[in-house]
């Protein structure tokens, strides 16, 4: 069944559209029990699914962003289990690919270039190393592609067309715009809540057991006779010392959202009001 589905998606097999899209959502589908399945073949999902011709199909190429992203495998990670986040490397293919096919589509009106453009904003936040870096890179190239459109309509208007000597974007082009950075927005602060908060924990769980490995190591060399409640009264004072820190890399997080994704030094503060 699977080889079936691969070859409906890459052509090999005559089918429509539609039958391409159903195949790859199936193959999501099935990637939620075993990642293996899209991790095997992601070359061939990023060169048919998001190459050049994106734009004739962007319905396809979101299925493709939604089906790559089960290699991250669940956005909230069990609490306490020393796992290290699937990340591909921020020059992957596939981010350049994504990239691309957003921004070769900003210019263009399309109802379908939205949701592509969501989903592989998220796809970029969920599995690429630096992925502030990357959509900060694409909103420039796009807010660039808005620019040279608003000074091309500027150099058109003249006295003599009639017009009060003001110009502005096509709908799309500012809707398109507004989408972007919302979607970037959303998603930076999901990464920091989420991503990166876990993260933080995870690495801080790590050194605790560390630690209390080294201890109990020295412990058993010295062989000191352990006094009743001690044991306890250690786990209490590292649950407390837990439940502290969590709290201090809450307020962090909580601080870097409510003031600094917004400050002038950001790219963000180019387009408040």
């Amino acid at each position: 069944v699977i080889q079936l589905l691969w070859e409906r998606f890459t052509e090999k097999s005559h089918c429509s559209l539609l039958e391409r899209r159903a195949a790859v959502m199936l193959l999501g589908m099935m990637a939620r029990g075993k990642p293996e399945i899209i991790g095997s073949n992601l070359d061939v999902l990023v060169s048919v699914g998001l190459s050049e011709k994106v734009s004739e199909d962007y319905r396809l190429a979101q299925e493709v962003c939604k089906a790559i992203s089960k290699l991250g495998g669940n956005s909230k990670p069990a609490l306490g289990k020393d796992r290290t986040p699937f990340r591909l490397p921020q020059n992957h293919t596939l981010f350049g690919c994504l990239s691309e096919a957003v921004s070769k589509g900003f210019a263009q009106p399309s109802s379908h270039w939205i949701p592509f453009m969501e989903a592989a904003v998220t796809l970029i936040y969920k599995l690429a190393e630096g992925a502030d870096e990357i959509c900060a890179h694409l909103l420039q190239t796009c807010s660039q592609q808005a620019l040279d459109k608003l000074q091309e309509a500027d150099a058109e208007v003249t006295p003599s067309s009639g017009s009060d000597g003001a110009s502005s974007l096509p709908t799309f082009l500012l809707l398109h715009l507004v989408s972007l950075v919302g979607q970037v927005a959303l998603q930076q602060v999901a990464h920091l809540e989420l991503s990166v908060s876990t993260e933080l924990r995870r690495r801080r769980i790590l050194k605790e057991e560390q630690k209390n490995n080294k201890r109990n190591d020295s412990s058993m060399k010295k062989q000191r006779p352990q006094i009743p409640g001690n044991e306890t009264t250690m786990e209490e004072e590292l649950g407390l010392m837990g439940a502290s820190a969590d709290d201090m890399e809450a307020e962090l997080i909580r601080s870097i959202c409510e003031t600094e994704l917004l400050d002038e030094k950001h790219l963000f503060s180019a387009f408040v009001p």
